[in-house]
């Protein structure tokens, strides 16, 4: 399963994610196939923090199909679309990590910048063994993603 690096703003999207509340991110690309995902907040925090998996990537227009009915959703359906979303990827799993800085990143691999949206860490071995060895925090905090409700639709 491949595994990348996800740029990720801290506030006010993070905080939900601990807690199970967004299950989904939103994204204009994304792969399209399950995959793990190293999360960095940009600044200001500038660190490596967590651990995702992410289900395969589902378009905005299936559910503008499944939620037609719901004015709210298809409501904010459209704004997602107008920023330029296509896709919502199912946060499957959540895991937080000893937190890890851009800065010490830096350090051991020069030549590596943060993305603006993703990077295939598979491109890069060395890195993805070094951000494996982080130790993991806490419980694993698994989403059940069975179904979806109209309010989930197209939040944060």
């Amino acid at each position: 399963m491949k595994t990348i690096f996800l740029s990720f703003t801290p506030e006010p999207f993070y905080e939900p994610i601990t807690k199970g509340v967004k299950r989904y991110e939103y994204r204009s690309r994304f792969c399209n196939e399950e995959c793990y995902a190293y999360l960095y907040l940009s600044a200001p925090v500038q660190k490596v923090v967590a651990r995702i998996k992410f289900g395969k990537r589902i378009e905005l227009e299936s559910w503008e199909k499944e939620f037609s009915d719901d004015e709210e959703a298809m409501k904010r359906l459209k704004e997602f679309k107008t920023e330029g979303k296509r896709y919502a990827i199912p946060i499957l799993e959540f895991q937080e990590i000893a937190p890890v800085t851009l800065k010490r990143i830096k350090e051991q691999f020069t030549d590596f910048r943060p993305p603006r949206s993703y990077y295939i860490l598979d491109n890069n071995p060395l890195l993805l063994e070094y951000l494996d060895s982080i130790q993991l925090l806490g419980n694993k905090l698994v989403n059940d993603l069975t179904c979806i409700e109209s309010a989930e639709v197209c939040t944060y």
